[in-house]
């Protein structure tokens, strides 16, 4: 505690914080306040959802991708991983029709590498345990 502030009255006035805060400087913290209230109140909500619908966007790109390369490049050696990913791309956006493209991978190259990766795919996507 400590005295010895004249605020315009008679005597003198015994505080135990200090000064208290000016009317304008009261208003600029409250203000402040509700400022910071709000920004985190708006990017919290922002990032609810967003960064999963993010992710969804681009893999929904991806199978775009892949599958573009597979119809304009039937003959490539590289068709067979680029259906198995289309699928698992239209999968990660959300898109089930992802594990039909992984069935026909799986029986269109049973013996290649591609076809075991979408057989995994299958079961960890498309199969219940």
């Amino acid at each position: 505690m400590h005295l010895g502030r004249r605020d315009g009255r008679q005597g003198w006035q015994e505080q135990a914080w200090g000064d208290p805060l000016t009317e304008a400087e009261g208003r600029w913290l409250v203000g402040v306040g509700v400022l910071g209230l709000a920004l985190w109140l708006v990017f919290y909500r922002l990032g609810e959802g967003s960064l999963y619908n993010w992710d969804e966007a681009i893999y929904a790109q991806a199978a775009k991708e892949f599958e573009a390369f597979v119809r304009n490049h039937p003959e490539s050696p590289k068709v067979a991983t680029a259906q198995v990913r289309h699928g698992e791309a239209l999968l990660l956006s959300g898109d089930r029709a992802g594990c039909a493209i992984l069935e026909r991978a799986q029986g269109q190259y049973p013996r290649a590498r591609a076809g075991a990766l979408a057989k995994d795919l299958l079961g960890q996507h498309c199969r219940p345990s």
